[in-house]
């Protein structure tokens, strides 16, 4: 699974560079069992540390979301191992815009 167009090497996420992340993506969607948990560990804990997130995060949940979209579109499941990845993603997001200074048309209550 790779993504030419993204400079990965320029992102960063909570351990390191972002050049780390296709890897791990397509460990996580192509991998046996103990790999693509493995895979799943690492890029929830690179994309979400502590409630927040870094710049390689949108980057790779759009990725993810773009790999999955064309999964589900082929007749396959959604992967257990994907949703220990997003889920803390989107609730770092929600926790952020619940407590920040955004504009209230774009807070969650």
């Amino acid at each position: 699974m790779t993504h030419p167009a993204v400079p990965w090497g320029q992102l960063v996420h909570f351990f390191g560079r972002g050049d780390e992340l296709p890897p791990l993506m397509t460990a996580l969607w192509f991998g046996e069992a103990e790999q693509r948990q493995q895979a799943a560990r690492q890029l929830a804990g690179y994309l979400e540390h502590q409630d927040s997130v870094m710049m390689a995060t949108p980057v790779a949940v759009r990725a993810l979301l773009t790999r999955l979209d064309a999964s589900l579109a082929q007749g396959n499941a959604f992967p257990a191992e994907l949703a220990a990845v997003l889920l803390p993603v989107v609730a770092a997001v929600t926790d952020y815009l619940r407590n920040s200074h955004v504009p209230s048309q774009l807070t969650l209550d």
